[in-house]
């Protein structure tokens, strides 16, 4: 469940946690009191349909072209993390990394403001992708020399550093191969026997020849930058392999990760070389296009601009404490664009290039923290891309939902139901109601507070925000009413600016929901070993 969370919305694993918890408890009352678990399951099942509505009502949209909204989130995200005093650094990377991959997926009907009258608006559907995302963490420098690569691309890996071997390339033209420049092994039931030394001269003589030929090769591709997936039965590169590959002037980056190979591929514009036979159909290819022989057709040539990538430069980068990446910059994706473009009502949307995030440390812990803080910041940002709308924070949006639910299990409330309840729905929501105040009640607790009295203060602003004879501002000062930590009492959370996304709190009680109806629905359990 809590996976799932950060899957999702990438932050509230904590309170979806807190959440089933509390709901677990609330069911585990009513089984007590003689309720069956289907009817609390059937209950719960229609609460949480009313919690969309209910969040979007008090939720505050925003444009996510708005950059120092964004930012702010990110930062109230990262404030409680070790590295929070670069929290606004981290956060300013996080957002313009998330804003430069956002995909455009056509319109969406979203429910409006008016929750009693479910009334939806068309509105545009972004998603980002985080997997095109790369963060390069590199121990030895301060948190602050974290940076966003603009273009191109970064890996955390050392070229081979053999004698007069490259480490910077202009003009690159790059090769990705998935298979092994060494000598051929034998199967597991075969062996060689070697008698003489004329026999042994032979065998290495044979195998070297068999390197410098699959070297000649690459070279004749025009492959100037090689990237070699690390392989895991035996050594991908042989020394004489690179020795040779050195001495030809290519570049040879190694260990490539078998998941960065789509990584890479989409980032450089080219596609993997998977065999011996697809690198000599290339070699062929090009041979005949420079010898001018006519194609039958032009796969060969469309074939090659797609299998190899091209970039301005490659370069192994050192900075001053040792740690070292390679970088790829001017990468040329034009080929690979128009065959990437889509056209929704008559505006062409380009799919959007990987981006490449520098994160830096100054020791182990630092570090993983730092890149932790990453991930979460992202994962807030993206949240906002999907869901453009912010909640109150400081649980205003739980106490809004728990007063919301309270008055539909008294048939007092303004939201629209599919059915009438029945006597056993009501008790059922009215307990799902009171278990989402774990989360302001745990909120008092750790600042030390009455929890008591703060959630009496809190419900009372926010029964006073669905009255009819106070004012709209009223209203919405008093759904908005959360805890206010720094000055131990309550306030106005969007003018506080504690607020959260609205994904998150939406996919925590979903969650929370569908995980605590899929344990009512367990009627025995069978113990084995």
């Amino acid at each position: 469940m809590s996976h799932s969370q950060d899957v999702e919305a990438g932050d509230g694993t904590t309170s979806v946690v807190v959440i089933a918890g509390a709901f677990l408890q609330a069911a585990q009352r009513l089984v007590k009191k003689g309720l069956h678990p289907n009817a609390i399951s059937k209950a719960f099942g229609l609460a949480v349909e009313q919690v969309e509505p209910i969040l979007r009502s008090i939720a505050v949209p925003i444009d996510i072209r708005d950059k120092d909204i964004m930012v702010q989130n990110c930062v109230t995200s990262l404030s409680s993390k070790i590295v929070s005093s670069n929290a606004e650094q981290l956060a300013k990377i996080s957002v313009d990394a998330v804003l430069s991959i956002v995909e455009y997926q056509g319109q969406q009907g979203r429910m409006g403001p008016d929750s009693a009258a479910h009334t939806t608006t068309s509105a545009p559907l972004f998603n980002a992708d985080l997997r095109r995302v790369k963060i390069i963490k590199q121990l030895g420098a301060p948190v602050e020399e974290s940076y966003l690569l603009d273009e191109g691309l970064a890996l955390g890996r050392q070229v081979s550093h053999q004698p007069k071997a490259p480490t910077s390339i202009n003009d690159a033209v790059i090769g990705l191969i998935q298979f092994c420049i060494s000598p051929p092994k034998t199967d597991m039931d075969s062996t060689v026997t070697v008698g003489t030394s004329e026999d042994m001269r032979r065998t290495v003589e044979r195998e070297r020849r068999y390197i410098l030929d699959i070297c000649k090769k690459i070279k004749a591709c025009g492959i100037t930058v090689l990237l070699v997936q690390k392989s895991i039965l035996r050594d991908a590169l042989d020394s004489m392999a690179k020795f040779y590959l050195a001495k030809l002037n290519v570049m040879v980056i190694e260990e490539v990760e078998r998941d960065e190979v789509p990584f890479v591929c989409d980032a450089l514009g080219c596609l993997p070389i998977a065999s011996l036979e697809q690198l000599d159909q290339l070699a062929n290819e090009i041979e005949n296009e420079k010898k001018g022989v006519k194609q039958e057709t032009d796969v060969g040539k469309k074939n090659k601009q797609r299998v190899l990538g091209k970039a301005k430069k490659v370069e192994e980068v050192t900075s001053s404490h040792s740690a070292s990446y390679v970088k790829f910059t001017g990468v040329q994706l034009e080929e690979i664009e128009k065959e990437k473009e889509s056209s929704t009502n008559g505006v062409v949307h380009t799919r959007p290039r990987p981006v490449c995030i520098i994160c830096c440390g100054p020791n182990k812990l630092l570090l993983e923290e730092a890149e932790r803080s990453l991930h979460d910041a992202l994962c807030v940002a993206r949240s906002l891309v999907k869901q453009p709308f912010l909640l109150p924070g400081g649980g205003a949006c739980e106490i809004e939902l728990a007063v919301r639910l309270e008055e539909l299990a008294r048939g007092v409330g303004t939201l629209d139901l599919k059915q009438e309840l029945s006597g056993l729905d009501s008790v059922c929501i009215r307990a799902f109601a009171e278990s989402l105040e774990a989360i302001p009640l745990t909120l008092a607790e750790n600042a030390g507070m009455n929890p008591i009295s703060i959630l009496t203060q809190l419900r009372a602003a926010h029964t006073m925000g669905r009255k009819t004879n106070v004012s709209a501002e009223d209203k919405l000062a008093g759904q908005r009413t959360g805890i206010n930590m720094r000055r131990l009492g309550v306030g106005d959370m969007v003018q506080l600016k504690v607020v959260q996304p609205l994904l998150v709190t939406l996919s925590a009680v979903t969650l929370a929901t569908e995980t605590v109806r899929q344990i009512l629905r367990i009627d025995d359990i069978v113990a084995a070993r």
